[in-house]
């Protein structure tokens, strides 16, 4: 018997990242391609032309689907598309499976898609409550609540980057005072103004080197998440966290936040404190959840 073999796209702001998995998760191929974000014919022209590519040279059995927005997985649905602009209350699944000949089409929200990765084969193995926090431009998140993923009644439920913090009534996604990836390297370019424009590469390899100044900027960063953790904590009582996105590869940043966490949560000693630790499976989380909800219809889900 023929192994199966699916398309997996994981949908960013900058590349479409897509993979050929097979029925055990294992990525037999890898591609990536620039996103179209506005124009919403070229979006899905590349897309299905992907799919045409990837079939000419072996069978698939299906398409599976990550990425950012408000989305009803169970109607494939898509009634944001995060960098997507041009995505708005739109049949995502149903359309791309009709211009890719029957295929069947599942989709599931990026952040979600990771915690499904470590439930079905990482960190989060064996977890009944636990928490996917993704540093990226934001901070995306998905819920684990007694063994079933948790939606939310507008299928929003884990949207991280809208935890209010001081004085934050006016921060919208993406702005330089965020808890993402980009609001760090603005706070840290003034920290460390002879690396600007600053990467995360550039950041790390400073902190690797002894800069005192990447230092605390890595120690007031983790500190800032470490206390958006310890409210989510509160409010879940999650077994475990786990940290995602491309800058969770940095043993540094997480030795960080647990750090960190354990000073916060030293001033209530009586609350439970979670197991922190990072995506098992980094940049490769979102195409084998996505992989995940396709093989499993959504399940673990609310």
């Amino acid at each position: 018997m023929s192994m199966r073999n699916y398309l997996c796209f994981d949908i960013g702001g900058t590349f479409v990242k897509y993979g050929v998995l097979d029925a055990d998760g294992e990525i037999l191929l890898r591609g990536k391609y620039p996103t179209e974000c506005h124009d919403l014919s070229r979006f899905m022209n590349d897309l299905t032309e992907t799919v045409e590519k990837v079939r000419a040279g072996r069978e698939l059995s299906g398409i599976a689907v990550s990425m950012a927005g408000i989305l009803d997985v169970s109607r494939g649905f898509a009634y944001t598309g995060g960098a997507v602009r041009a995505i708005r209350d739109y049949p995502f699944a149903a359309e791309l499976s009709r211009l890719s000949g029957g295929l069947p089409v599942t989709i599931e929200n990026d952040a979600k898609a990771a915690l499904l990765a470590e439930y079905w084969k990482g960190n989060l193995q064996g977890s009944e409550n636990a928490v996917a926090f993704i540093i990226g431009t934001g901070i995306g998140g998905a819920i684990l609540a007694n063994g079933r993923l948790l939606r939310g009644s507008h299928f929003f439920a884990g949207e991280f980057s809208y935890i209010l913090r001081e004085k934050d009534e006016e921060i919208l996604l993406g702005d330089p005072r965020g808890l993402g990836m980009p609001g760090f390297l603005f706070r840290a370019e003034k920290e460390l103004p002879g690396h600007a424009p600053l990467t995360g590469e550039t950041f790390f390899r400073l902190l690797t080197d002894g800069s005192p100044e990447a230092k605390a900027c890595l120690s007031e960063y983790a500190h800032a998440l470490a206390v958006q953790l310890f409210n989510i904590n509160a409010v879940i009582d999650p077994e475990r966290v786990v940290i995602g996105g491309g800058v969770s590869a940095q043993p540094a940043l997480i030795e960080a936040v647990v750090q960190a966490y354990a000073e916060v949560a030293a001033i209530m000693p009586e609350i439970p404190i979670p197991e922190i630790l990072p995506c098992k499976f980094y940049n490769d989380s979102n195409l084998i959840g996505a992989l995940y909800a396709l093989l499993t219809a959504g399940h673990p889900s609310a």
